[in-house]
Parts: C-alpha cells; structure tokens; sequence
C-alpha cells in the first residue's frame, strides 16, 4: 500500500471519530460501539504513519542535497527545470500572489528563474535581477527578450549556494522563486532566505512555493515523483527568527501553496534608478 493510501485512510479515520463524537447518541445506542477499540486502532494507524512519514522524510531529504550543482552540470540543470510544468490554475495562482507585489518602481531579484516560465511576467520590475547557478543558463533565459531588453535591463547573475553578494544589499523590493524550492527541504530554504533577507529593503517581500508535508496532496506528490516537501509551521518560525514578519502561509494542490515573508527595519542604503539603470550602491562611485 502506498503512503499516500495510508494518509488518506488515516484522514477519513479521523474524520469518523470526530464526527462520532458529535453524535449524541442515546445511552443503549453507545454500547453497541466499542469506543475504546475504535480508538486504539486509530492510535495504532498512527504510530504506522509516523514511521511511513520518517521515510518519505528522509527521501525528501536525500533528494534536496543530490539537486545540486556540484551533481549536475548546466544541461543537466536546465533538462531538470524542462521538466517542472505547472498547470494553468497553479500558474494563475502564483501569479495573481506576485502581481500584488510588484510594480514599475519595485527592484525584483528572481532567485532560480528555470527556463523563464514566470520571467517575462515580471517585466515591469525596475530594475530586474535574475539569479541562478549558471550564467550559460541565465542567458537562455534572456533570449526570450529583445535584444535591448536582454543586454540592458535583464541583470544577470551567477550565485553559488547561500551567497547573494553580488546583488545590492537591502535595495531590493521583491524576490520570488517559483520553480526549485520545490525540490528542497527546510533547511536549504532557510538557508537561502537568509541571504534574500540582506538584499531585501525595508517593507521588501519574499515569496516562494513550496510542497508541504503536512497535506494529502503533498505526501502524494513527493511519493510519486522526485520532489522534495518542507513543513510550514517549521519554515514559517525560521523566517520569524530570521527577523521576517507578516508571513502569510497558503496551502494549495500541485504546486501552487506559497509562503509570503515581509522585511521591516530601517533604511541604510540609498537607490539610484532610471529606465536602463541597475542599483548603484553608497560604496561605488558614481560618475
């Protein structure tokens, strides 16, 4: 039987003992169930979920640390994003969350834009950063633009994990990634939320989807294909304590659920921007 049955079972289960419970049966009636029996198989259901749950755990985990670029090359990497295709409500979804945020004087960052699926979305964004591993990719990415867009107003950035130097620090007002924290545990998302959290400017937004492990939906998906799930109370209390508020957890099938996670501090950089310009920090000298 596979997990995903398991949860299933285990979820009508409940579902019949709670509404057993609302029940207010005459007392003759009650003798006829052996409430105890009924709770110690359910008791026993879950004990077997637990122990499914730790494996598919540790699965998800193993998956997230073999996605990486010390494993796979830049073919590799792109043949992989090929293969993420969203249906037509996830992809509504997403983009109806993003478009609440963005707009002609927002700095965006798009943290592992894939094959640019969402990218041409997000046009309007002033100035416009794209992040990923390899720059032979990113420059696929940009190829959907016009020549002037794609050398001018598409910044393109190479990163390593865990490192956003190379883009201006507290200067940016949105960064998204919609298309590979869906194969990455808790842990390789915090660690990069953190370094989102440095270039982010103060009221700045970060929003990304991810599968949960704590639906149907999401123990199915990670059963069945090579995904990876994270728990959103777990990722909802690192963001707090990386100093993240107003974080707004939504939960929806396929890979439609986000985490919306917003920056409030003080000013400490200044922006410089203009229709071709990209964020020119206090340290640089402007000519």
């Amino acid at each position: 039987m596979s997990n995903a049955k398991i949860y299933n079972y285990i979820e009508h289960l409940t579902e019949m003992k709670s509404l057993f419970a609302a029940m207010d049966f005459p007392e003759p009636h009650l003798e006829i169930v052996d409430v105890a029996a009924f709770d110690k198989f359910v008791d026993s259901v879950n004990v077997l979920i637990a122990q499914l749950k730790k494996e598919v755990d540790e699965k998800s985990t193993t998956l997230s640390y073999g996605i990486n670029p010390k494993h796979l090359n830049a073919d590799k990497y792109w043949q992989f994003y090929e293969k993420v295709k969203y249906d037509e409500i996830t992809q509504t979804t997403l983009l109806s969350k993003v478009n609440q945020l963005i707009g002609i004087d927002t700095p965006v960052l798009e943290l592992f834009p894939g094959t640019g699926n969402f990218t041409n979305k997000f046009v309007s964004a002033e100035p416009f950063y794209v992040a990923d591993y390899f720059m032979s990719n990113l420059n696929k990415v940009g190829q959907q633009f016009n020549d002037f867009y794609n050398t001018r107003r598409l910044f393109k950035i190479d990163v390593k994990d865990f490192d956003l130097s190379q883009v201006p620090q507290s200067q940016i007002g949105l960064v998204i990634s919609l298309n590979y924290f869906i194969v990455k545990d808790s842990e390789f998302i915090i660690n990069w939320a953190k370094e989102v959290y440095k270039v982010l400017r103060p009221t700045g937004y970060f929003i990304f989807n991810f599968i949960p492990d704590s639906t149907i939906d999401g123990i199915k998906m990670v059963s069945g294909n090579r995904l990876s799930y994270s728990n959103p109370q777990l990722l909802e209390y690192q963001l707090l304590d990386i100093g993240f508020k107003n974080i707004q957890i939504d939960l929806k099938p396929n890979f439609g659920s986000t985490i919306v996670a917003q920056k409030l501090q003080d000013f400490t950089n200044i922006k410089k921007s203009a229709s071709i310009s990209r964020i020119i920090e206090k340290s640089e000298t402007i000519v």
